[in-house]
């Protein structure tokens, strides 16, 4: 987290320890998506729709995992992200938020109905970056200045 950026909240239980047993089985097929990768996902989905899923085939894909972006859940994409998830967990989770995060900026910038969801009225990060941050890494979170870099095109 960025020295000026205040907590990020997530309705997402299972990032912490008591809240991963508490969260149970997601419905639909993304509940077999290993552990935060889950989570994070559904959460993307709800808000977002096939493009959540579109996202994360795309970072297997960039893995060099078969995997064709077609927006469904199914056997092909759980395969490669158990393999990408057993290969380094936190390193899925950051490149899933960090490719979500960038396709919310882009959206925000074609399309201005999106941008308070991207940018709060005060400047700040909107609760769909704080969202898409929320699993990251610490280190791969934006500061408050290079949010402000990012929407300072924006009218």
């Amino acid at each position: 987290m960025s020295r000026t950026d205040p907590p990020i909240e997530t309705d997402c239980p299972a990032q912490t320890a008591s809240g991963a047993a508490a969260l149970g089985p997601p419905p639909g097929d993304i509940g077999s998506l290993p552990g935060l990768l889950g989570c994070t996902v559904r959460n993307a989905q709800g808000r977002h729709g096939a493009t959540a899923i579109r996202l994360l085939q795309g970072v297997l894909a960039d893995m060099g995992l078969p995997v064709a972006a077609d927006g469904l859940t199914g056997p092909q994409t759980h395969e490669a992200a158990n393999a990408a998830w057993l290969s380094g967990p936190q390193h899925l989770v950051d490149c899933y938020g960090l490719a979500l995060r960038a396709h919310l900026y882009r959206a925000a910038s074609a399309d201005p109905v999106l941008r308070p969801m991207v940018a709060g009225h005060d400047g700040g990060k909107g609760p769909w970056i704080r969202e898409a941050e929320a699993s990251i890494s610490p280190s791969y979170r934006l500061s408050t200045a290079e949010h402000a870099d990012r929407i300072a095109s924006w009218p």
